[in-house]
């Protein structure tokens, strides 16, 4: 549960996340941290296909996604979100169990905002949401 002094608001708009992960776990965390931050608007994608069909129908301003899905191995993400128009210009921050030299070098090479280690610490994810929503 996120402290008083970590609840303290920085600015940013409403903002819709689609936050795909396939770990039940920190969908319910990131839904916890979203009843602290009412801006925050969440949905959900356990999977590829969930994915593909919540990007085109939530409209999403952030993607926050787990790096380590099996989906993305060896796949482009980033060319995944730009296939459309209309998506090419969400901003993506990665989650991952670790973060090493190879999880950093994949989450620059597409061009994610952050990339913070889990369990998700509240204010590293507003903070990431903050810098993708300026």
């Amino acid at each position: 549960m996120p402290s008083e002094a970590e609840s303290v608001p920085l600015p940013f708009p409403k903002c819709r996340i689609l936050y795909v992960d396939d770990d039940p776990r920190s969908h319910s965390l990131v839904d916890m941290y979203a009843r602290h931050r009412p801006e925050l608007i969440i949905a959900h994608a356990f999977s590829g296909n969930e994915f593909n069909s919540q990007i085109d129908a939530e409209s999403p301003d952030v993607i926050v996604v787990d790096i380590n899905m099996l989906i993305w191995k060896g796949g482009d993400l980033r060319s995944v979100v730009m296939r459309q128009r209309e998506t090419a210009g969400v901003r993506i921050v990665g989650v991952s169990a670790v973060v090493d030299a190879s999880s950093r070098r994949y989450a620059e090479d597409s061009k994610m905002i952050a990339l913070i280690q889990k369990p998700i610490p509240f204010q590293d994810f507003v903070q990431a949401i903050g810098t993708a929503m300026q």
